[in-house]
């Protein structure tokens, strides 16, 4: 079964996005400030464990492909960072 693809996100408009599994690495390093750092507490390193896929693999998609565990504790993470930003 064969997911349907994600809206496309504007990434010059990124305002107000909810970080879900649906966006890519990518997407989320450049909506929330705070996510490289996010990421580390974790255990995460988007570059050394997924490498050249952060602009195409879904965060949904990184527990099987890449080393990351309690996607929805950093989830939470990345959503609280992501509202406490400066507008």
């Amino acid at each position: 079964m064969q997911r349907a693809n994600p809206p496309e996100i504007d990434l010059d408009n990124l305002d107000n996005v909810p970080i879900t599994g649906d966006l890519t690495i990518a997407e989320v390093l450049a909506a929330v400030p705070e996510a490289a750092r996010i990421f580390e507490e974790h255990e995460f390193n988007p570059v050394t464990h997924c490498g050249p896929t952060v602009h195409i693999l879904r965060l949904d998609e990184t527990p099987a492909h890449c080393k990351l565990n309690d996607l929805e504790g950093l989830l939470a993470k990345l959503n609280a960072a992501a509202r406490r930003q400066p507008r």
